[in-house]
């Protein structure tokens, strides 16, 4: 028997899927089912439903007469197509249009307006409604006098004043999901000053539900499927990276700006949209970034640590959210005012003086070939290298990360940069035939060398086959009086 519109009915029903005005409390929403509890919205597995369908044909034999394993199949599709909710974004209503950059968010007690007006921003507070879809509300109340006294001495631990007033309204705009001042975070520091146990309490007022981790490598082409994770969040907390920790900076630029990215899960169709999740790094070294992008300095933001939380100030239950949950709607108000504040400066930051400074000096702090070169060359007394291999080995490094290289000019330049000691010769020598037979030229430089542990890594980004290859592309000319390497011959030097 094919299943209709009253099986749907009696299933609802029986079930007590309905609302106390008789509407569906279940609904479906980009392919999911959806079940309201009292405040907000939560999924419900298929694979529940489907078995809730074949417990309820063998109770009730009028519900599917003859039932029949597909039969549970063939509702499921009927309800999604039924129920599904059409043109409505998560944390909206069903039944009526808000007012342009309006937010509404669900707390534990209320649901809290939070609009922009012009300079100002206007809280307004109403009942939880059905007519609401948000997957979830916060796990505590809105409550505008609550203050956070453990937070505020966590604060003044590890950060100064200059800092914590910045941070203020940081973590105000992270409430809100918009990316219009155009900016990422980047916190810095050498371990142990609570970077971490500051952003771990932050995402508790935020709500974990409304934080990701999508790591870096989620940022390059064959990340796709990361992303997915990060959209629709307030924040995408980046923790975990180690010293050689690549960025391409012209993506996560477009990440700042609220660019469109392909967003692709595994089993549906990808779609393109915007991430609204903020972008902060956390990490204990200087970030190398692959791709020249001089746009990423205005979006910059770089927070340094420099105060370890002491001994005796120490909590284990300080990576416990239960030692947090009181504080939560506190740390919710003092982020209030900090956005307040950037709202009245038209969303410029209260950057502290170093953090300028910082983003003045972005270029010499990050150039991703001086970073390039000092990752896998080093300075090495006698060593000799031509020129045009070590061109090569950064512009494969380029293509495997997908961004374009410098000009070999300007590369060169920044080889100086990089090594001081090292030594262009200002005579270009041969170094091996092309396949035609002419004589391949390229300038000598003295005092670098390929790190030793970094040759197998470079194998595999170049068209060479082995680490044993990349060794002999990159003959070691020491025998060669450096005061001679102007003046010695090709064939000296080819032999060599």
């Amino acid at each position: 028997m094919s299943v209709n519109f009253s099986n749907i009915d009696i299933f609802l029903d029986h079930f007590k899927y309905r609302n106390h005005d008789g509407t569906p409390s279940l609904v479906s929403y980009n392919g999911k089912f959806y079940i309201y509890g009292g405040k907000s919205y939560a999924k419900i597995k298929k694979s529940t439903l489907i078995s809730q369908v074949t417990k309820l044909s063998k109770i009730n034999n009028d519900f599917i007469p003859e039932f029949k394993k597909e039969d549970a199949n063939s509702l499921l599709f009927l309800m999604e197509n039924i129920l599904s909710l059409e043109n409505v974004n998560p944390n909206s209503y069903l039944d009526r249009t808000l007012p342009v950059q309006t937010y509404p968010i669900a707390f534990n007690n209320k649901i809290v307006h939070f609009e922009i007006r012009g300079d100002h921003l206007i809280t307004s507070e109403h009942q939880h409604t059905q007519s609401f879809f948000s997957e979830f509300n916060l796990n505590y109340n809105f409550a505008s006098k609550k203050g956070c006294k453990k937070f505020i001495k966590l604060l003044n631990e590890i950060l100064t004043p200059s800092q914590i007033y910045f941070l203020q309204e940081f973590v105000g705009y992270l409430m809100l999901p918009t990316t219009r001042t155009h900016k990422l975070l980047i916190c810095q520091g050498e371990g142990g000053e609570g970077k971490s146990l500051l952003f771990f309490v932050i995402s508790l007022m935020l709500g974990e539900q409304n934080v990701s981790s999508v790591a870096l490598s989620g940022f390059l082409p064959n990340g796709r499927f990361q992303l997915a994770n990060a959209y629709d969040k307030l924040l995408n907390l980046v923790d975990e990276i180690d010293e050689k920790g690549h960025i391409v900076s012209s993506i996560i630029k477009r990440w700042a700006v609220g660019g469109k990215f392909q967003i692709e899960s595994k089993f549906q169709d990808p779609f393109e949209a915007s991430v609204t999740a903020r972008l902060v790094i956390l990490t204990n070294f200087d970030l190398n970034f692959l791709d020249d992008s001089n746009g990423l300095k205005r979006r910059l933001l770089i927070l340094r640590f420099k105060k370890q939380i002491k001994e005796e100030n120490q909590n284990s239950n300080f990576l416990q959210s239960e030692y947090w949950q009181d504080e939560l709607t506190g740390i919710r108000n003092w982020a209030i005012r900090g956005l307040e504040r950037l709202i009245r400066n038209k969303w410029k930051f209260s950057e502290t003086e170093e953090m300028k400074n910082d983003a003045e000096n972005l270029y010499e702090l990050i150039n991703p070939s001086i970073r390039f070169l000092k990752d896998y060359f080093e300075y090495r007394p006698g060593n000799v290298i031509f020129g045009t291999k070590i061109y090569d080995i950064y512009k494969n490094h380029c293509i495997k990360y997908g961004i374009k290289p410098q000009e070999e000019s300007v590369f060169n330049k920044n080889i100086k940069k990089a090594f001081p000691k090292v030594t262009r010769h200002s005579n270009a020598i041969k170094y091996g035939e092309s396949l035609d037979g002419k004589p391949l030229r390229s300038h000598p430089y003295t005092n670098i060398a390929l790190k030793e542990e970094t040759i197998n890594e470079i194998a595999l980004i170049t068209t060479e086959n082995t680490a044993e290859s990349i060794k002999s592309s990159l003959p070691t000319h020491s025998s060669i009086p450096l005061m001679q390497l102007n003046t010695c011959t090709e064939t000296e030097v080819h032999n060599n």
